[in-house]
């Protein structure tokens, strides 16, 4: 830029040296000298500069101590030097910031270089100064002695020409002025001075400023005076805006500048004041918006033009002149920055400056390079001045000239007063390319019939495109669109999805000869037609390809379609194509019409004879075999292959908005839809099985095949595929879709011989269905092949149909007793669903398939109060029915099995843990395992095993599961004879069986655990051997099945408080359970210390009784001689020496009583029973203590006491809350201290609904102390159960020292008073 304002400068002067050589104005050198004497007032600094000496005015006197403070003259202060330094190279810094953006790379470097050599010179002279000032401490005495006595010398001389003036000029003319009388009296009669001179007033008081209204009067006036010297003055046309505001002329001409001028007064020879000036030439492109008049060239053409204002006849005509030409000179300069510019960026080698003359002219050409032509005689703008009119603006000349194509383009490009060169040469070859355009245009509607080209883009000032449309009807994204390269004023083609390499290929050949566009519309055309097709199909499941590698492609008939052809692959039938052949209409060419074929394909040749497969690599091509035209007229085809051209059917048409889109659609979907077909009817010819070909049911309907006969099953008898060829009304299939495409065989069936109950198989006809899949390669070997699993299907009908024929034979027959038991539920040819029960509530579904062959699947019916249990014998039955597929046996066995299965089906399974002295180990309560279909094994808690045998005649037989079948005298592995077993079943028993009952001693076998040494051996087999002899469970009893109900039915009891009912365990499991807890009982005796003392028991029951003393108590433990279901507990003192222990009654009464409610229950813990007899063991006065606790836990609430908090249950087991020992093990320990577990559970009021608190205490007592704490293990740790144990134990600290009864006491301070307190 200040490159640019140099030159508009020197424009400038040379102007004004042309036009204004009479007047004495400064050059452009000197004002450029006086600019950079004001940009850079430091540059010819020295220290001992002249003009940095003060001045005295001649009128006044220096004072004589002034030379105190001031510098030496003709010297400077070095801290001013500095400070003058540092800001002149701050303002150099400033003003290349502001210029260097404007200038080139290479310019900027050398400002740099020259701004940082001159700097560095300047802070040497500084430096060297600096170092020199440090040691001249001498110099500067002597220098500051000389100064003074200058100064001095300067007073006298000074003092001497003032005396002299006042002597002959002021004292000459002085006169006394009249005395103030009126101040000397003042002051002699007042002491004030009151009458102060006017002069005092006239020069510090400022006058009052003018009013408003004065101030527009005179504003008024201004204008006035202004507009009648407008009137008088010469104004130049070129300002057509002219304003007067406020006193002020505004003078505007838009794009160049704006000046603001008044007068100062009101005489006819008063001047223009010129007071604003501005350039409104601006250059957005290359400036950034920056102004680009520097303020202080502003300043000199400010004081230019009011010079040329003053003593002129035509003042307003020079303040134009002079601003016009340096305005136009400025546009020059700007429009050849931007040349510069767009040479460097944009435009590169296309533009070229061929000439500039600053001021004057600039010539500029494009389009200088074409790829295509080595010769090319490039076109050019020229911008220059008027030479016959100065005041004009500037000129644009084109050469050669432009066509008149379009009139408004052509104005557009013969000014430039928007100031964008870039602007005005896209406007030039926007006209030269549109008339370039109207030559092809003219060209293609020579040798085109109907040309249907078409301009478009023009009338919104972008650069015209010539659309040539290649279909109809007519879419922009089909259409080849030709415009010309702004910068080589090529054609440059564009289609919409075409590869760069092909419009590479079409833009070279239409750029040497256009006549070549001919054949490339052509060609595009088809593509064209080729993408419409692809986007037609685009959300079909179908591959387009525009060619396919046939093998025999030279002898095939397709090599007759030439290159006007794609096929479409449908996805799901890879074998299988449609050709679409494109014919295009001669008269007019974006008009045409498709041909449509279906084309077979294979991987191997379709004769075998033409080549040799093993010797030739073409083996693995693909061979073009079938080929079959649609034609879209006709209604319906067959596209069988095998069929005379003149024989087949051909396709149906349909009515359609867009004719191509619906028609190319319909012919997609239509052979979709009947490819399927073609490779079902193959695969029914090669099963050998009549068909009667595809066809159509109707309109939206779909496409049908009926199947003629179907063939014999293998493995059926004659009859029975007579019976079901003569049951087939029709068999057809169907193509489905919903998610994907599937086959529907659909199978029209007599009614069955003997009608289901269901209402839905009344009537005279059944329809069988049957679904299958569609593979994705439909001639692949490995593909799902529909006839292969409908022929299996049609053999699992046939091989159910067997058996139910048969079945309905035999339920006809009048001596059949399975009419009122069964009844036949539903038949559907693909299963059996039977009835059954008295009454029936139970159903059986047989199905057969070639994998599982038949299969039973049972359930139950609504009205069914539980499931059915055949499940348990499921696996069984099924093997059976598959040896001899009888359906009336099969009834028979589960008619006769149902009840008792039902019965041994309500006993529980619920696994229980800690029942043995494995902890770990859970025990299910009951395990029912079938052996056959008519022989369970029911196990309880893996200890004792029963076998139980269904027999026909509404009986069952149970017998001891641990014997062997084979020898009484041996037992099997991990099972324990039954005591009490046939004595127990006695009470069930039926009363047909007459055999004798056995003794109470044959009931009562040895258990391998409390076997005597010696009479226990085990084989390699698993069994263990014990005494032999004739024992009585080892022999089957038999019950009916009422009986059997009875003994697993579980009972009920009313509650008479709530009404809730709850139910008790079944007779089987309490004796079961009972007998678990006496082996228990006796496990616990056997490992006990010397102090228990084993009594034998006589009597008839002797052997199935435990009877033992301790220390001063007798036990008896026997069953209940009624019901077998109870263990008894008798307990009576024993004397011990000479002394007897005295006992309460009613303790001992509660002892037996708490037996019987906590250890003589389920789950029948071992651990549990070795806890209570730890207490039993117990010495008396512990033993009391603990009955107090057991009288506590059995009265409940009501033995609390009305205060209490808590109620409590002693722990036989350690509960799984418990972290200091493992979950099951026994909770009472006695050694030399006593252990003892407690659960306190917190009491609520009825009405609230919260769950109460439960806390675990671990007792500890020493008998030597009289006292009872918590366990220490249990008090360590910082959670809230360690929170509360611990406030317990505080609690426990309080209880005075007692000799007897310490937990019942303990126990009892905490459930009346212990509150759990907030951590």
């Amino acid at each position: 830029m200040a490159h640019m304002m140099q030159n508009s400068m020197v424009q400038l002067n040379q102007h004004q040296q042309m036009h204004f050589s009479d007047q004495n104005i400064p050059s452009v050198n000197q004002m450029q000298h006086q600019q950079q004497q004001q940009t850079h007032p430091m540059q010819n600094m020295q220290v001992n500069s002249n003009f940095l000496q003060p001045s005295v005015p001649q009128n006044q006197v220096m004072p004589a101590n002034t030379n105190q403070n001031l510098p030496p003259p003709g010297t400077i202060p070095l801290n001013t030097l500095i400070e003058f330094v540092v800001h002149k190279t701050y303002h150099d810094i400033t003003v290349m910031a502001d210029l260097l953006p404007s200038k080139t790379d290479m310019e900027r470097k050398i400002a740099i270089v020259q701004f940082t050599t001159r700097t560095r010179q300047l802070f040497i002279r500084l430096l060297s100064l600096v170092k020199w000032a440090s040691s001249v401490g001498k110099v500067v005495k002597c220098s500051e002695i000389s100064s003074f006595l200058d100064r001095q010398a300067m007073l006298f001389v000074d003092t001497a020409d003032k005396m002299h003036i006042l002597a002959n000029q002021v004292v000459v003319q002085a006169r006394l002025p009249n005395f103030s009388v009126p101040a000397a009296v003042d002051v002699l009669t007042t002491g004030t001075y009151p009458r102060l001179p006017n002069c005092i007033r006239d020069r510090i008081i400022p006058p009052d400023p003018i009013l408003p209204k004065e101030k527009k009067a005179t504003l008024k006036r201004i204008e006035q005076i202004i507009l009648f010297r407008l009137v008088t003055e010469i104004i130049p046309p070129q300002i057509n805006e002219l304003k007067v505001e406020k006193g002020v002329v505004h003078l505007h001409v838009p794009g160049e500048f704006k000046a603001s001028i008044t007068l100062m007064g009101d005489g006819a020879d008063v001047p223009w004041r010129l007071l604003k000036l501005d350039f409104l030439v601006e250059d957005r492109e290359v400036g950034n918006g920056k102004a680009l008049v520097h303020s202080i060239q502003v300043n000199y053409i400010h004081e230019l033009v009011q010079s040329r204002l003053v003593a002129n006849d035509k003042p307003l005509v020079d303040l134009f002149n002079i601003l016009h030409f340096f305005c136009l000179s400025l546009k020059l300069e700007v429009l050849q920055a931007q040349a510069d510019r767009l040479m460097k960026l944009r435009w590169g080698k296309f533009i070229q400056i061929d000439e500039y003359q600053a001021g004057q002219k600039l010539t500029l050409s494009y389009w200088r390079v074409n790829p295509y032509k080595k010769q090319t005689k490039p076109f050019s703008i020229v911008i220059r001045q008027s030479a016959t009119k100065p005041s004009n603006p500037l000129q644009v000349i084109h050469i050669p000239k432009v066509p008149l194509d379009d009139v408004s383009l052509v104005e557009s490009a013969s000014t430039i007063n928007h100031l964008s060169l870039e602007l005005l040469i896209n406007q030039s070859i926007c006209i030269r390319s549109y008339h370039i355009l109207i030559q092809l245009k003219e060209m293609l509607h020579k040798h085109i019939r109907n040309d249907p080209s078409y301009f478009a883009g023009k009338s919104n000032g972008q650069s015209s495109v010539l659309l040539i449309p290649l279909l109809e009807p007519y879419k922009e994204k089909d259409c080849l669109s030709i415009h010309v390269d702004p910068q080589t004023g090529a054609f440059i083609p564009s289609l919409d999805k075409a590869e760069q390499s092909l419009l590479d290929k079409i833009e070279k050949e239409i750029n040497e000869n256009q006549l070549s566009i001919l054949t490339w519309i052509s060609t595009l055309r088809c593509m064209a037609l080729k993408d419409r097709c692809r986007n037609f199909v685009q959300h079909l499941p179908v591959v387009c390809l525009d060619r396919l590698p046939f093998a025999n492609n030279q002898t095939h008939p397709i090599s007759e379609f030439g290159e006007n052809h794609m096929y479409i692959k449908i996805a799901r039938y890879p074998m299988y194509y449609i050709v679409v052949v494109m014919v295009f209409d001669v008269n007019r060419p974006t008009r045409f019409t498709n041909k449509y074929y279906l084309l077979q394909t294979s991987t191997t040749p379709p004769v075998k004879s033409e080549i040799n497969l093993e010797n030739d690599s073409r083996s693995s091509e693909l061979f073009a075999v079938g080929l079959v035209q649609l034609d879209t007229k006709l209604t319906d085809f067959n596209m069988d292959f095998e069929q005379p051209p003149n024989k087949r059917k051909k396709l149906t048409s349909c009515e359609a908005l867009d004719e191509n889109a619906r028609e190319l659609l319909h012919i997609t979907s239509l052979c979709s839809a009947r490819i399927p077909f073609v490779s079902l009817m193959e695969k029914l010819r090669d099963a050998g099985i009549e068909h009667q070909g595809a066809q159509d049911e109707g309109p939206d309907v779909g496409i049908i095949c009926k199947i003629v006969t179907l063939p014999n099953v293998k493995g059926v008898s004659s009859e029975v595929n007579a019976l079901l060829q003569d049951a087939v009304l029709q068999c057809s299939f169907r193509l489905q879709e919903r998610l994907n495409k599937f086959w529907s065989v659909e199978l029209l069936m007599k009614a069955p011989p003997l009608k289901p109950v269901t209402p839905r198989h009344q009537s005279e006809s059944m329809q069988v269905t049957f679904h299958y899949e569609i593979g994705l390669n439909l001639n692949s070997p490995g593909g799902s092949n529909p006839v292969e699993s409908f022929l299996a299907d049609w053999g699992a009908v046939a091989r159910l149909y067997g058996p139910y024929y048969l079945f309905c034979e035999q339920l006809k027959h009048p001596a059949c007793t399975l009419r009122n038991d069964t009844q036949l539920y539903a038949f559907n040819y693909k299963s059996i669903t039977i009835k059954y029960g008295k009454p029936p509530t139970f159903f059986v579904t047989i199905t057969w398939s070639p994998e599982k062959k038949y299969q039973l699947h049972f359930g139950r019916c609504d009205n069914a109060a539980s499931s059915n249990a055949h499940c348990l014998t499921r696996h069984y039955l099924n093997e059976t029915f598959k040896i001899n597929p009888d359906i009336s046996k099969l009834m028979h066995v589960l008619l006769d099995t149902s009840a008792p299965l039902q019965a041994i089906a309500q006993l529980p399974s619920t696994p229980l843990i800690g029942v043995s002295t494995k902890l770990n180990v859970a025990d299910q309560v009951f395990s029912v395992i079938a052996q056959t279909p008519t022989h369970v094994r029911i196990t309880f808690l893996s200890t004792y095993c029963i076998d139980v045998y269904f027999r026909s005649d509404g009986l069952v037989a149970i017998r001891d599961g641990s014997f062997s079948q084979f020898d009484y005298a041996k037992i099997k592995h991990h099972f324990v004879p039954i005591p009490g077993l046939t004595t127990f079943l006695a009470r069930f028993k039926d009363p047909k069986d007459v055999r004798h009952r056995s003794d109470m001693e044959k009931d009562n076998p040895p258990s391998p655990a409390p076997a005597p040494p010696g009479t226990l051996t085990s084989d390699t087999y698993g069994l263990q051997d014990i005494k032999y002899s004739a024992w009585s469970g080892a022999s089957c009893t038999l019950l009916p099945h009422n009986a059997l109900e009875m003994m697993c039915s579980p009972g009920m009891i009313q509650n008479r408080r709530n009404h809730n009912q709850s139910f008790t365990p079944c007779a089987l499991e309490q004796f079961l359970g009972t007998t678990m807890v006496r082996r228990n009982l006796d496990r616990c005796i056997k490992g006990a210390s010397s102090d228990i003392t084993i009594i034998p028991v006589d009597g008839a029951d002797g052997s199935l009784a435990s009877s033992f003393a301790t220390r001063s108590l007798q036990f008896i433990c026997k069953p209940h001689p009624q019901t077998f279901q109870q263990l008894v507990l008798k307990i009576q003192p024993v004397q011990i020496g000479q002394q007897i222990e005295s006992w309460n009654p009613d303790d001992l009464v509660y002892l037996e009583e708490y037996f019987n409610m906590r250890v003589s229950c389920s789950p029948y813990r071992f651990n549990a029973m070795k806890s209570f007899f730890t207490m039993i063991c117990a010495p008396a006065r512990i033993l009391k203590d603990f009955i107090q606790l057991m009288r506590m836990e059995l009265s409940g609430a009501r033995g609390s006491g009305p205060n209490a908090k808590w109620s409590m249950n002693i722990g036989l087991t350690s509960p799984p809350r418990v972290s200091i020992a493992p979950f099951g093990m026994p909770s009472v320990l006695i050694k030399d201290k006593i252990l003892l577990f407690v659960q306190l559970t917190q009491i609520l009021p009825p009405t609230t609904q919260a769950s109460p608190q439960i806390i675990v205490i671990p007792f500890l007592h020493e008998p030597q102390k009289p006292t009872v704490n918590i366990l220490p293990q249990a008090l360590q740790g910082n959670t809230a159960i360690h929170h509360v144990l611990q406030q317990v134990d505080e609690l426990l600290n309080r209880i005075p020292d007692v000799r007897e009864n310490w937990f019942s006491n303990a126990v009892r301070l905490i459930i009346d008073n212990f509150v759990i307190q907030a951590s």
